[in-house]
């Protein structure tokens, strides 16, 4: 029986054995302002417990995204071009902090970058 996994896989050439999670947080702590990680895949965790998550992958990790980019998630797995340019190596994020106004702290989200 196929599980959501599985179509995933088939979408994007991802070994998630050999990649590890890590916050947006520590991967912009750790590598500033600026820089450009370069996506290999995007997907939804339809088993949160939370409800449906987004998250993307690069070279080394998994990256779990704030739950308003689902809909941005969801769309960009309908569209053919994108999911080639993923494919392509010609897609990549950013990672920049704000400030909630609803939480009045310091959090993460990322830009889109064209490679």
């Amino acid at each position: 029986m196929a599980t959501i996994g599985d179509f995933n896989k088939a979408l994007f050439d991802v070994d998630f054995e050999k990649l590890g999670w890590i916050p947006m947080e520590d991967m912009y702590n750790a590598d500033g302002d600026g820089t450009v990680y370069t996506l290999t895949g995007l997907f939804i965790n339809m088993k949160s417990k939370f409800g449906p998550r987004p998250y993307v992958s690069t070279d080394k990790y998994l990256v779990d995204l704030p739950v308003h980019r689902l809909e941005d998630i969801e769309k960009m797995l309908t569209m053919n071009e994108i999911i080639q340019q993923v494919r392509d190596g010609k897609a990549g994020i950013m990672i920049r902090p704000y400030i909630s106004k609803k939480y009045d702290k310091e959090c993460f989200d990322v830009v889109f970058v064209n490679l």
